[in-house]
């Protein structure tokens, strides 16, 4: 969030916003009257649903595997199931982490600081 060109520009918004208030009075009212509507995107609400899509569909992909296996008959694919079922979390969260690197890595490459 602090790479994002946005961020900063809605940041440098409210000082100044804060700044032009009359006194300690204004600037309480000013926080007061908080939230106060920015035009910068959401990180973390694009970088969720990214994460929530891909997890869908490795889900579906899987489910689709164990179900494919038990009608070919074949014996113990509970096993398969469970291990699937323990590596969901590393992978949403290997997911996670590679796309919010690549997010704030273009972030980074448009100049924000």
């Amino acid at each position: 969030m602090l790479g994002n060109p946005a961020y900063a520009q809605a940041a440098r918004k409210c000082c100044d916003d804060l700044r032009a208030c009359p006194g300690t009075a204004g600037a309480a009212e000013f926080i007061e009257n908080a939230p106060h509507k920015f035009d910068a995107p959401d990180p973390l609400k694009k970088l969720s649903q990214i994460t929530l899509l891909i997890g869908v569909i490795y889900r579906v992909i899987i489910a689709a595997i164990v179900i494919a296996c038990g009608i070919a008959g074949i014996k113990y694919v509970w096993i398969l199931a469970v291990i699937v079922g323990f590596l969901g979390t590393p992978i949403d969260n290997w997911v996670s982490r590679i796309n919010y690197e690549k997010y704030f890595a273009s972030s980074k490459k448009q100049g924000a600081v």
